[in-house]
């Protein structure tokens, strides 16, 4: 089930924009312990042994790679496959996720894209089922065309798929 060779990997934009996003979060936290760093530095009379700044962006890039890994690593761990019995997505490096859904139980299907998204050409398909409050599967990243296709292939009494 989790090395079968039918799944869909994401495109290599979706690693572009995670890793994009991940540098940013990065940045924001490096400039946040820098600026308490300095405050701290600032406000005691200790002459400070390390130039302000340092211990935190040794710590910011240690942080980027550890970041920019898991993000890599989960990219390469998530796909998808759409059969003529279901939808499924499996996710996960720690911790291996498989989600199939039947095409019958399909509810609705949206593709929404965000600017990140629409700059690479890709979407978010969500799937939801009957009876089901939250989405049963939420494929993020996944290329424009795609997603239009699982949307047409799986919305309730769509012609495609079924047989």
């Amino acid at each position: 089930m989790w090395d079968d060779r039918e799944f869909q990997p994401l495109p290599a934009a979706a690693l572009q924009i995670r890793l994009i996003g991940g540098l940013l979060v990065v940045v924001v936290v490096v400039a946040v312990a820098v600026a308490v760093d300095f405050v701290i530095r600032r406000s005691t009379e200790i002459e400070p042994p390390v130039v302000i700044g340092v211990i935190p962006a040794a710590i910011g890039i240690l942080l980027l790679v550890v970041v920019e890994l898991a993000l890599w690593l989960g990219w390469r761990a998530t796909g998808w496959r759409l059969d003529e019995r279901l939808f499924a997505m499996r996710s996960g490096v720690y911790t291996r996720e498989w989600t199939g859904v039947p095409r019958d139980r399909v509810q609705s299907v949206l593709v929404a894209t965000n600017p990140l998204q629409r700059w690479r050409g890709l979407a978010t398909v969500t799937v939801r089922t009957a009876g089901a409050h939250t989405p049963a599967v939420v494929l993020n990243d996944v290329e424009e065309e795609a997603a239009e296709q699982v949307r047409l292939e799986l919305a309730p009494g769509s012609m495609q798929g079924s047989g």
